[in-house]
């Protein structure tokens, strides 16, 4: 689709009011009008700019332009505000006066990023990512604005699109009001934006029920944040070096509590754990400590429970998504696919049919407020993994790790390091539960 003539170059332009070299050309021209201070990050908007498809780019923006601070949020790395952007981003050229038209005041969120006088330019590069997508992809995915400092303690700041609450708070105040369509909604619109994600080969690393941003506008208005930011500013990781595993424990697969890498198919294993969350309402895990001793049993096999009257489609997509094996996740490609077979294959009549929507959906919305029997309300974890992947993975010893490996817990103040001795993480496993076998009778079918 075209958007008219540039008035400049007469060239065809593709998005509203943007007509990429004439602008790219314009922001070239103002380069040498401001800089932050820092070498990486200045190059890091430069880039950008020069190379700006649309008018989601990221600016340099003065931090005498934010008024109306108020405090959000605090976590491992970082501060979170909002404050009022008082001219706003830039929208398009204004030919008759020769200036960038700008959106006017609105609210943002600003995340200040603790001791991060000395940006690494691995960190940075993370940035790059946000600016890869298409505009389609900014309706599953949170926009980034640019950059800022705060001048009293020098820290950097990003400045990002405000929403109104995370998917945590949300489910917590709103569960009992959606319906199964509304959940699977939300679901489908995640599994959108990590789709659009990993299409352009990025891993998020940290994604939980707390990375995901609502809207109070619309019900499926989900928006997923800070990949790839999920570590100190001024972090530097070498090539010997072990990576810390940050992250919050009953998100994060097995194999990479195990020391290996992050991948897209560990990306699955957190969307499964938080589509369990949505349709089953509470945190995983809820009423156990997020520690090393939680980690082990989930390299074990431990998953959170699946409430029964889960539909079974929506049951076999969860199990699929935190499977033990990363090779047998779904890509997000046939996640998505898998979602709307359940909620849009047409039955023709056959009331027994797998996916028929309209019978799930009357089960589920009779069931759905109903009390657990009396082993699911006291055990909200089970073990999932059955005598042949069991042995499986008995069998493949390849992915040892040593015990110093480090999970940082975000979002509370714990630091949980799995050390002592330099064992494997398979053998520490062994022996946690031979001194406690109770627990696995207790998780037994």
């Amino acid at each position: 689709m075209l958007y008219g003539i540039c008035k400049e170059c007469s060239q065809a332009m593709k998005i509203p009011c943007w007509c990429p070299p004439c602008n790219s050309n314009r922001l070239r021209q103002n380069f040498d009008k401001w800089t932050s201070g820092n070498d990486f990050v200045n190059n890091l908007i430069k880039d950008n700019q020069a190379s700006a498809s649309s008018n989601h780019i990221l600016e340099w923006i003065p931090y005498e332009k934010f008024t109306d601070f108020k405090f959000i949020a605090k976590g491992g790395f970082a501060e979170v505000y909002s404050a009022t952007w008082t001219n706003g981003r830039i929208e398009k050229w204004d030919h008759g006066s020769n200036i960038w038209k700008r959106s006017g005041p609105f609210k943002i969120a600003l995340k200040i990023l603790n001791n991060s006088k000395d940006l690494s330019e691995e960190f940075l590069n993370e940035l790059k990512f946000l600016r890869k997508f298409p505009n389609y992809c900014y309706k599953y995915i949170i926009k980034c604005f640019g950059i800022t400092q705060e001048p009293n303690t020098l820290n950097y700041a990003l400045v990002f699109e405000l929403k109104d609450c995370s998917l945590r708070d949300y489910l917590d105040n709103h569960y009992n009001s959606l319906t199964l369509k509304d959940k699977l909604d939300i679901i489908e619109h995640i599994c959108l934006g990590l789709n659009c994600i990993h299409s352009y080969n990025i891993i998020h690393r940290d994604l939980h029920s707390g990375n995901i941003l609502h809207s109070f506008k619309k019900i499926s208005d989900a928006s997923i944040s800070d990949f790839g930011l999920c570590r100190p500013a001024g972090e530097i990781k070498s090539e010997n070096s072990k990576e810390n595993i940050y992250g919050i424990v009953p998100y994060i697969a097995p194999e990479v509590l195990r020391g290996n890498e992050y991948t897209q198919a560990s990306d699955i294993y957190s969307l499964g754990i938080i589509i369990n969350e949505i349709i089953f309402g509470n945190r995983p895990f809820n009423s156990r400590a997020y520690d090393e001793r939680l980690a082990i049993e989930i390299c074990e096999g431990l998953r959170p429970n699946i409430r029964d009257k889960t539909p079974e489609p929506l049951k076999e997509i969860i199990q699929k998504c935190w499977d033990e094996n990363p090779k047998n996740r779904p890509n997000t490609d046939k996640l998505h696919d898998m979602l709307r077979d359940f909620i849009y294959t047409k039955n023709e009549g056959n009331k027994e049919h797998p996916y028929n929507f309209r019978k799930y959906t009357k089960q589920y919305e009779e069931n759905k407020n109903s009390s657990y029997d009396l082993v699911n309300e006291l055990n909200e974890s089970t073990i999932i993994i059955s005598p042949s992947e069991s042995q499986e993975k008995n069998q493949n010893k390849s992915a040892k790790v040593n015990r110093t490996s480090s999970i940082i817990v975000i979002g509370t103040t714990k630091s949980v390091n799995i050390s002592g001795c330099d064992e494997c993480f398979d053998c520490a496993i062994e022996n946690y539960l031979s001194v406690n076998s109770y627990k696995k009778s207790l998780y037994k079918d």
